[in-house]
Parts: structure tokens; C-alpha cells; sequence
């Protein structure tokens, strides 16, 4: 049985061009691969465990903090985990990094483990063989840049396939903090 998440994640998404080639991508490999499929992002903070309501209030005001930023995703790569079996590494920018500082200050997280910024493509338990195969049929890196432009909560109980959008919240920085 696939490993659950459960709780909240924040996720910055894609969106046009962006969104519809990583989209395609990713959903080309869920079918060849008979894998979960889920939208593309980079997830800013996952499991929040609180009432949904502290999520979405706390999520409103990182929104207000956080104002929007341009995220670079390179090299593809490969862990030995459920979730990151096989993504593309996002660019440890400042930006992005501030976004998450932000976020761990706001959820009370700041011991979390390093962020490791990355956009998953495919989940699941493959054997290295078979993450090799997939990196040649991606290439060996998905150079783009991603307007992110709003934070977005997912409740993300259970698999893949139950997880669902709660609410978007656009970037919009307080002025003076750029």
C-alpha cells in the first residue's frame, strides 16, 4: 500500500505555458508508469496539523508577507522516498527561501528539517533502474522558470487522489519589504 500524507501542504503552483508543459509531463509519466497522478508544485510547507481554519487565517497572512517571485527548477533527480522518487530540483533562491523562513516563522516550524525546494513528477516505489529510464525520458534537466504568484492550501489527507485545492491566496508583499 502507497504511503498517505495527511494534513495541509502550502504548495506554489505554475501556471500557463509553465503549468500546461509540466502538466503534460508529469501526467504522460503517471500513465506509463501506472503512478498517482497530482497538479504540479513545489511544496513550501507540507503536513500543518492545525484546524483548517488556523491554516487558512495563518496562510492569508504569509500571503500578505510574501510578495511574488520567480522560482528556477534544473536538474532532475532521484531519492529512495515515496514522495520524491523522481523531481526536479528548484533553485535555492532567495526569494524562495524567505518564503519558506516565512512560512516556519508563521506555522511555529522552525525546527523543521532544510528546506529542499523540488517539483515531484512521478511518486512511487521504483526500483533506481527505472528512475534512470524515466530521467532519459525527461532529460537530464527541465530548465524553466515559474511565476509564483499565490500560495495555495491542499488538503492532503490520504493519497493523491483525494487530495483537493481549499483555497488561493494571492502574493502581495507589504510595500517597503521587497
Amino acid at each position: 500500500m502507497a504511503p498517505t500524507a495527511s494534513g495541509h501542504s502550502l504548495w506554489l503552483m505554475p501556471s500557463g505555458d509553465a503549468y500546461n508543459r509540466l502538466n503534460s509531463i508529469m501526467a504522460g509519466l503517471s500513465r506509463k508508469h501506472n503512478s498517482p497522478f497530482f497538479e504540479p508544485h513545489i511544496t513550501l510547507m507540507g503536513e500543518l496539523q492545525g484546524p483548517k481554519q488556523e491554516v487558512i487565517s495563518g496562510t492569508a497572512r504569509l500571503a500578505e508577507k510574501t510578495g511574488p517571485f520567480t522560482a528556477r527548477l534544473g536538474r532532475v533527480g532521484y531519492l529512495n522516498e515515496y514522495f520524491r522518487c523522481l523531481f526536479i530540483q528548484a533553485e535555492k533562491t532567495g526569494e524562495l527561501m524567505k518564503a519558506n523562513l516565512a512560512a516556519r516563522e508563521e506555522f511555529g516550524r522552525q525546527a523543521d528539517p532544510e528546506f529542499f525546494p523540488h517539483m515531484s513528477l512521478v511518486y512511487g516505489d521504483f526500483p533506481e533502474k527505472a528512475k534512470q529510464g524515466m530521467i532519459r525520458e525527461t532529460g537530464k534537466e527541465i530548465d524553466m522558470s515559474l511565476n509564483i504568484e499565490s500560495i495555495h492550501i491542499f488538503s492532503t489527507r490520504g493519497g493523491p487522489d483525494r487530495w483537493y485545492r481549499v483555497r488561493e491566496f494571492p502574493l502581495i508583499g507589504s510595500s517597503g519589504q521587497k
